[in-house]
């Protein structure tokens, strides 16, 4: 496995669910592997944030609501991790900057890692199709007459 970008990595471990000890269990093995200093920069702090989504026919842009996020950021030597979840998520956001940080050090765990952030995504997806399934009966497709 070649990884992920940044973007990517940020978006698996925000979405990973809540009943996720992947995130924790990986991170305290980072923590317990790790001869560079850990330094909290910012304690898991929770907050509102604007959702922003896309209107689809125009595709203008519009404020839908405030979402609870939580966010932390931790240094790893000289690399600097940093996570935000939605939710109060203190200790999964933690751990998620921690994964972050160790990525970006190239820790040598790092496969081990994007390894488990590619579970997550795995099933991340299959819970989504599953979803669609259930609803996509429902869809009603309209035809338009001229």
């Amino acid at each position: 496995m070649t990884g992920f970008d940044r973007n990517r990595r940020f978006s698996i471990m925000a979405q990973a669910g809540t009943g996720s000890d992947d995130l924790l269990i990986l991170a305290e093995q980072v923590l317990a592997d790790s001869g560079d200093a850990v330094t909290v920069v910012t304690p898991p702090r929770v907050g509102m944030m604007m959702l922003r989504l896309h209107e689809p026919v125009n595709g203008t842009v519009f404020n839908a609501g405030e979402v609870l996020v939580t966010e932390a950021q931790i240094a790893l030597g000289a690399h600097q991790g940093y996570a935000m979840r939605l939710g109060r998520e203190p200790e999964l956001t933690l751990a998620a900057a921690v994964l972050d940080a160790a990525v970006e050090a190239a820790h040598p765990l790092t496969p081990a890692i994007l390894a488990g952030l590619a579970t997550l995504d795995e099933a991340e997806r299959a819970r989504q199709l599953a979803a669609w399934g259930e609803v996509a009966p429902t869809r009603v497709a309209f035809d338009e007459m001229r």
